[in-house]
């Protein structure tokens, strides 16, 4: 069984420089799901007629959606530049002893990414071709019959493929998407979950700012491969932070504060959230922030990964866009300009050079 975050000892502080690969977050250590993927070759090699044959799955990608929202018009998109290649779908019967992640929707198995963190199932996992180097997802919960491959939820299937899009365009990338989109993600990024620190600790308006401050910074620094002593200048122009010089101020305060460097765990993050705060924030850590936003998302898990991994954010984004209402819904709602300024950002998305062109 994969361990609850509340329930678990946290891991030793990993401290991060810039993007970062999905099996080194802490969601995938702590749960459990790391420890996991050996069971998954193993899984792999026995049971290869698991996979659905591309020529079948090509016949499912293309089934007609009667919505037209910003999860479908990715997809189009990707299968329009006939990126369904990168993929390979699952469809596992009952009766199967399966690794637990296997049956997790939510949880995503790149295999490419593989190389860096287990050489050895990489190349185990890289040795059936087709599996090579592809994103698998189990979507044996959206068919309605095991045999004849019709899908119950088109749109849900959808959202799955748009998120591994997401996870593996941000891997391929050394600096995942233009500024302007990477800076619509952090100010709903940091701007809720303040907003939600804020009010669980009653802060002014400009004690929030300094939080989504470093929110904000933790979340440049995941996106961009910067320097470890600068923050990535980006951040200078987030202007839903205040003025430029009160937010160059408090970025060179968290220097000074992190011991010259700009390096960052979530952990540390949290730390650095009580030294630049009010001392009635003494008591705010990782397992709060966990539980402060582990509805925020449209399941437990993919709401804390989210906190922590770029590409998830954006998924969970992109599903309040489409009208999807999970917690970070109403909290971006809160905001105001967010979810109506959604439009561009999505255009944006659709046209960046660094998304399905990267896949």
């Amino acid at each position: 069984m994969l361990k609850y975050i509340h329930r678990i000892t946290l891991p030793k502080e990993v401290l991060v420089m810039g993007q970062i690969n999905i099996y080194d977050t802490a969601i995938y250590n702590i749960t459990g799901i790391k420890e996991q993927m050996n069971l998954i070759t193993k899984f792999l090699i026995n049971y290869r007629d698991v996979r659905i044959p591309s020529d079948k799955m090509n016949i499912i990608l293309k089934t007609k959606v009667l919505t037209n929202t910003p999860v479908n018009l990715i997809f189009s998109n990707m299968i329009l530049s006939r990126k369904e290649e990168i993929f390979a779908s699952l469809n596992v019967p009952s009766g199967i002893m399966t690794p637990e992640i296997i049956t997790m929707p939510h949880v995503l198995i790149d295999v490419l990414q593989l190389k860096e963190v287990s050489p050895g199932m990489y190349n185990t996992v890289n040795s059936l071709p087709e599996y090579k180097d592809k994103l698998i997802l189990n979507i044996s919960h959206l068919l309605k019959k095991h045999n004849e491959l019709v899908v119950s939820d088109m749109n849900e299937l959808q959202s799955l493929f748009v998120r591994a899009a997401l996870v593996r365009s941000y891997y391929n990338t050394d600096n995942w998407l233009m500024p302007a989109l990477i800076k619509y993600l952090s100010e709903s990024y940091s701007m809720t979950i303040s907003a939600n620190i804020a009010g669980l600790y009653s802060l002014t308006y400009q004690e929030q700012l300094v939080v989504a401050t470093a929110l904000t910074a933790y979340f440049h620094k995941m996106c961009y491969n910067s320097k470890d002593t600068e923050f990535p200048v980006s951040i200078n122009d987030c202007a839903y932070l205040g003025n430029r010089i009160d937010i160059i101020k408090r970025l060179e305060h968290f220097k000074e504060v992190l011991g010259g460097h700009t390096k960052m765990d979530l952990g540390r993050l949290c730390d650095l959230i009580v030294q630049t705060g009010p001392d009635r924030m003494n008591t705010f850590n990782l397992k709060a922030l966990y539980t402060r936003c582990r509805r925020l998302g449209s399941d437990e898990l993919s709401s804390q990964l989210a906190i922590e991994y770029p590409p998830y954010w954006a998924h969970q984004v992109i599903l309040v866009l489409s009208g999807v209402k999970t917690g970070l819904f109403f909290a971006m709602k809160k905001q105001g300009k967010l979810i109506p300024s959604g439009a561009e950002f999505i255009q944006g998305l659709n046209r960046a050079n660094s998304f399905i062109p990267q896949l």
